[in-house]
C-alpha cells in the first residue's frame, strides 16, 4: 500500500481553520459589536466637536462651566442722572 499524500493527516471533526480561532458566526458578531461602538463614539465625538468649536462665534456659545476662557462678558455702560434732569 501507498503512503498517504503530503498534508493528508487523520481526520479531525470541527470547523475549518486554525486551532483556538472563534467560529465564524462569533467573529461576526465581535467585529459588528465593535463596528457599532466606533460608530457611537465617532458620532458623538462628531456632535460635541461641532457644538465646542463650531459655535464658538455664536451669542450663547457653548462652555463647560468653571472653565475660564480668557473673554469676560462686557460691562453695560450706565451714566448716572445729571441734576436736574431726574423725573423728565
Amino acid at each position: 500500500m501507498s503512503e498517504p499524500p503530503p498534508g493528508a493527516g487523520p481526520y479531525v471533526l470541527g470547523p475549518p481553520g486554525p486551532v483556538g480561532e472563534p467560529p465564524p458566526s462569533q467573529r461576526k458578531l465581535v467585529d459588528r459589536t465593535i463596528g457599532i461602538t466606533v460608530g457611537i463614539v465617532l458620532g458623538i465625538a462628531v456632535v460635541i466637536g461641532f457644538v465646542f468649536l463650531g459655535s464658538e462665534g455664536t451669542v450663547d456659545a457653548p462652555r463647560i462651566s468653571g472653565v475660564k476662557t480668557g473673554k469676560q462678558a462686557p460691562t453695560p455702560q450706565v451714566q448716572p442722572p445729571q441734576p436736574g434732569q431726574a423725573g423728565k
